[in-house]
């Protein structure tokens, strides 16, 4: 999987009263956004009932904190998924008496990342949904079944190795009712962003898109990339990485289909063979 950049070290638990001053506030959140997650606390599993909100939440409200989502969480802690002034989109949790906020990760007895699955329950699948109408309008390249039993969108970087391993291996499904539509990003440098631009700005993308790949030789597609960058390929390569983005995607080739029961999933990289049969809509159990 190509990824933008490495993983920052983990957030220290927060503590927030009255004394805090605001610019310390926005100076400690932005910082949290900044990192991502370390161990911060070990939850029992027990579940009690939301209380009221308490001080800590008042607080980071009028701070110009927006909540969004409430949720119960092992050990008498009280669960947020909430947005920042800036925009970005987080969980983080309260102490039972309300007093005290903390950012981090929660771990229960066994190990699990508790943060995380609340990150994707009340942040991320909500955001999928939002944006999946998006994603569906965007200048996609079609390939495989014309009348598809199931399609998937990838995010995929000309140079990326292993959105050329996801194009062969989805290249054999086709004739099974595979239909993939590729969204071309530019994340893996500005030789990436023109070859792009080569694809997108080509009379035949898809025949541009097959040219890349079939030629395509350790990190580097076979497409000539573009000398001079139109103003309007440009905005549209960023959009497209700004919609890989939210869908908190950060690996090419990034993934989003949608299962049997309609929900849209994600993958973010490249997924092991079984897997991909899976989201290919190809797993045994279909026969």
């Amino acid at each position: 999987m190509e990824r933008r950049a490495p993983a920052h070290p983990g957030p220290q638990p927060l503590r927030m009263d009255a004394s805090v001053r605001a610019n310390d506030f926005m100076r400690y959140l932005l910082l949290f956004l900044a990192l991502a997650s370390a161990p911060l606390a070990v939850a029992a599993q027990q579940t009690g009932p939301l209380a009221r909100d308490g001080a800590a939440v008042r607080y980071l409200e009028s701070k110009g904190l927006t909540i969004d989502a409430r949720f119960s969480v092992p050990g008498g802690l009280h669960g947020y998924a909430a947005t920042t002034p800036n925009g970005q989109r987080i969980v983080f949790f309260t102490s039972a008496d309300g007093k005290v906020s903390i950012f981090g990760t929660l771990l229960d007895e066994q190990g699990r990342n508790l943060t995380r699955e609340y990150q994707d329950s009340y942040v991320q699948k909500p955001l999928n949904r939002k944006y999946f109408s998006r994603l569906e309008k965007a200048r996609w390249i079609a390939a495989g079944a014309k009348h598809p039993k199931r399609i998937v969108y990838a995010f995929i970087d000309p140079n990326c190795p292993y959105c050329h391993q996801f194009w062969e291996a989805a290249r054999k499904a086709y004739s099974k009712g595979l239909q993939v539509r590729y969204i071309v990003v530019g994340i893996l440098g500005s030789s990436s962003v023109n070859k792009a631009a080569a694809i997108l700005g080509a009379k035949d993308p898809a025949a541009a898109l097959e040219e890349n790949e079939r030629g395509f030789k350790h990190h580097s597609g076979a497409i000539a990339p573009v000398t001079k960058m139109p103003s309007k390929l440009h905005d549209e390569i960023a959009e497209h990485n700004r919609l890989m983005s939210q869908f908190g995607l950060d690996g090419t080739p990034g993934l989003v289909w949608k299962d049997d029961e309609g929900k849209v999933q994600t993958s973010n990289g490249l997924p092991p063979e079984s897997q991909l049969q899976q989201i290919f809509g190809l797993d045994e159990q279909k026969g």
